[in-house]
C-alpha cells in the first residue's frame, strides 16, 4: 500500500484584521498545496501494507465531546473544520483516552480536565480555537489522534507601548501617545498573578482569577517565563511609579538590572510582540496575551546575591523511525541575562532531558551545554546573550568512526564537566543514548544559579517566592518526513503513517508528564485505542539504506523508560510494550 499524508489547514477569525488574515489563509494554501504534493512526489516509494495512514490536521475546533465526563483521563471526539477547496467535509477525531493536550504555555491539559477546567468569561472555544492533530487513520476508518495542540485564536499584536493603566494592570499599544485611546489594549492572561495586579475594563467574576478571560491560556506559571525581555529577565506591569515589587529602577542606562530579585517594568515607549487571542468582555475587546516578548536586552548582575534568568524557545527533537539515519535535535534557541566575560558569548547553563519512570517522579539527565562550548552562541547582534543547539547524530558517519563535533552530544558535554555521561568518549552507542529515548520536556539551569548566597530568592507580583535560573520547556516531538533542508536534507523521505509507538509516554502515560492523578496503578497506560501504525519503531528498515538505523546495542531505547533497562539497555527490565492492534 502506498501511503500518503493531507495536510488539512485552516484558520479563522472574525474581520478584525482582515488583509492580514487573508495573507495567511493564502500562506496556509500555498504550504498545504505543496505538502501534498511533496508526499505525492515521496509516494513512488512502496511500503509494507499496514493500513494506516497519516494524517495532520489544522483547522477550527467546532465541537468537543468527552465520553466519561467524570473520568479524568476520558476518551472522547474534537471536531474540526476544514478548507473546502481541499477536502470536503470536517474531520471527527477521536481523541484516546489517557492522551494528553499540549497547550501554548507548556501545559498539558486531558480532554476532560481541558473541557470541565475552564473557567471563560471570553468568547468559547468551539469556533475560535484551534486544534493541530496528528492522527492515523486506521483500516477501519477511525481517525486516532496521537498528538493534540490546542492554541485559542492564534493572534499576534506588536507595536509601541503607547499607555499603561497602573491601576487596573492592562497596556495600550500602538495607540495615542500618553493616553488610553486608539490602538489595541493589551491584558496579560495572567490568572496567579505573576506578572500583574487586574482589575477594570474586560474583567469578569465568569472568569478566572486576575481578570483572566480564559485560564487554559494563561502565563506560563511553571519554572519559567513567557512574559520576559529578550534575554529572559521576567516582565511586570507595575501599580504605579513606586511599585516596589516591580521597580522602575530595574530599567536603567546600561541595561543592567539594579536588583533582579526584582522583575523588570514594562515601560511606555516599549517595543513588544504579544501571542494570544483577542476576547471581548463586558463589550470590551483585547488581546488576551499568553506569551509577550519586550524588545529590550536586559542582563543581570553576575554577583552571589542577583540572580539570573535563562529562557528557550524552541525544543525540536526527532522520534522514530529515522528514514535519514540520523537523530537530530533541532533549535533549542534561547536567551539568558547572565553577562559573560571577554570572550564568552552564552550564558552560562546546563540542558537537562526530564524522563521519568512508572512512578511519574523526574529524573534529571545531563543533554546539553553552554558551558566550554562555544558553538552554542548566537553571537548576531554582537552582546544578543543567545544560544542555539542543533545536534546530528548521524549513524553511518559514526559507523565509520567519524563523530562530527560540532553536532556531538558527548563532546560539548565531557569539555563541561560530565564525564560519566559518555565515559568512552563519544561512540556510536553512547551519543544515540542521549538523543533516545525523546523526552517529552527539558529544563534548562543556569551555572550562576548555583553560586548565589544563601537565602536569596526573588519575588513576583504577588510577593510570592519565584523561580530563578531555570527554565522548563515542553518537547516538540517531531516525525521526520518531509525534505527539510534547513535541517540538513534535500531529499524527500517516504511518508509513514505516524510511528506513534516511539513515543513513550503514549505507550505509558505514567513515564510522561501529567501521566497519573494520585499514586500511579501498577500496569501499563498506553493511549485506547492506540494510534496504531503498525510499525516497530525499533527495527523501521530506512528507504534510502535499506537498514535498520538503529544500531543493535541501542536498538530497543526508543521504548525505553527510566531507568532503562541496566548498562545495556536491551534488558527486557525498562521496555515498554508495543501495542499490535489499535
Amino acid at each position: 500500500m502506498i501511503q500518503e499524508t493531507k495536510i488539512l489547514n485552516q484558520f479563522v477569525g472574525g474581520p478584525r484584521r482582515p488583509a492580514r488574515r487573508a495573507g495567511l489563509t493564502l500562506l496556509i494554501l500555498a504550504l498545504a498545496a505543496l505538502l501534498v504534493f511533496s508526499s505525492g512526489t515521496a509516494s513512488a516509494q512502496v511500503l509494507a501494507n499496514t493500513g494506516a495512514v497519516s494524517i495532520t490536521i489544522v483547522g477550527p475546533i467546532k465541537a468537543i465531546t468527552v465520553d466519561t465526563p467524570g473520568d479524568p483521563f476520558s476518551s472522547g471526539t474534537i471536531s474540526v473544520g476544514t478548507i473546502p477547496l481541499l477536502v470536503a467535509g470536517d474531520y471527527v477525531v477521536i481523541i484516546p483516552r489517557n492522551l494528553l493536550i499540549d497547550m501554548p504555555n507548556g501545559d498539558v491539559l486531558t480532554l476532560q480536565q481541558f473541557v470541565a477546567g475552564a473557567k471563560v468569561s471570553g468568547l468559547p472555544i468551539e469556533g475560535n480555537g484551534i486544534a493541530t492533530i496528528q492522527a492515523n487513520k486506521v483500516a477501519d476508518g477511525r481517525v486516532l489522534a496521537g498528538t493534540v495542540n490546542i492554541a485559542k485564536g492564534g493572534d499576534i499584536l506588536m507595536g509601541q507601548v503607547t499607555f499603561i493603566n497602573h491601576t487596573d494592570g492592562y497596556l495600550r499599544i500602538n495607540g495615542t501617545a500618553n493616553a488610553d485611546l486608539g490602538g489595541s489594549m493589551l491584558r496579560i492572561n495572567d490568572p496567579a498573578g505573576v506578572h500583574t495586579v487586574q482589575q477594570g475594563l474586560g474583567c469578569s467574576a465568569l472568569g478566572g482569577p486576575n481578570c483572566s478571560p480564559d485560564t487554559r491560556f494563561g502565563a506560563n506559571i511553571g519554572e519559567g517565563y513567557t512574559v520576559a525581555f529578550n534575554t529572559g529577565m521576567p516582565a511586570c506591569i507595575p501599580r504605579s511609579a513606586a511599585d516596589a515589587l516591580c521597580p522602575a529602577s530595574n530599567r536603567t542606562a546600561n541595561k543592567v538590572v539594579a536588583d533582579s530579585t526584582r522583575f523588570a517594568p514594562i515601560q511606555v515607549g516599549d517595543n513588544l510582540f504579544a501571542t494570544g487571542n483577542y476576547e471581548t468582555v463586558n463589550l470590551v475587546t483585547f488581546m488576551s496575551a499568553w506569551s509577550v516578548q519586550v524588545f529590550d536586552k536586559l542582563t543581570t548582575q553576575n554577583t552571589p546575591t542577583q540572580p539570573d534568568y535563562v529562557h528557550i524557545s524552541t525544543a525540536r527533537w526527532e522520534v522514530p523511525g529515522f528514514p535519514s539515519n540520523r537523530i537530530r535535535v533541532q533549535f533549542v534557541t534561547g536567551s539568558g541575562t547572565d553577562p559573560q566575560p571577554v570572550g564568552i558569548v552564552s550564558p552560562r547553563f546546563d540542558i537537562f532531558s526530564m524522563h521519568r519512570g512508572q512512578d511519574n517522579v523526574p529524573h534529571e539527565l545531563p543533554f546539553a551545554t553552554s558551558v566550554n562550548n562555544p558553538l552554542t552562541a548566537i553571537d548576531f547582534p554582537p552582546g544578543s546573550q543567545l544560544f542555539q543547539i542543533h545536534y546530528d547524530i548521524d549513524f553511518n558517519l559514526l559507523l565509520a568512526g567519524l563523530n562530527r563535533a560540532e553536532l556531538s552530544a558527548c563532546g560539548p558535554l565531557i569539555n563541561a564537566g560530565f564525564p560519566t555521561v559518555c565515559p568512552l568518549g563519544g561512540t556510536l552507542e553512547e551519543e544515540a543514548r542521549i538523543v533516545s529515548p525523546v523526552a517529552r520536556e527539558i529544563i534548562a539551569r543556569t551555572r550562576h544559579q548555583k553560586e548565589l548566597n544563601p537565602g536569596v530568592v526573588a519575588l513576583n507580583m504577588k510577593g510570592a517566592v519565584t523561580p530563578t535560573g531555570q527554565f522548563l520547556a515542553p518537547v516538540d516531538a517531531h516525525f521526520p518526513g518531509f525534505a527539510e533542508p534547513e535541517l540538513g536534507t534535500d531529499k524527500f523521505t517516504v511518508s509513514t503513517p505516524y510511528i506513534f509507538e516511539g513515543v513513550p509516554w503514549l505507550l505509558d502515560r505514567r513515564v510522561g508528564v501529567g501521566g497519573c492523578v494520585g499514586a500511579c496503578v501498577n500496569t501499563p497506560i498506553p493511549l485506547s485505542p492506540f494510534s496504531i501504525s503498525g510499525l516497530d519503531p525499533r527495527t523501521q528498515v530506512s528507504p534510502f539504506s535499506g537498514t535498520i538505523p538503529l544500531p543493535a546495542a541501542v536498538r530497543n531505547q526508543p521504548v525505553a523508560f527510566f531507568p532503562f533497562g541496566g548498562v545495556s539497555g536491551n534488558a527486557a527490565v525498562g521496555l515498554l510494550t508495543i501495542p499490535l492492534v489499535p
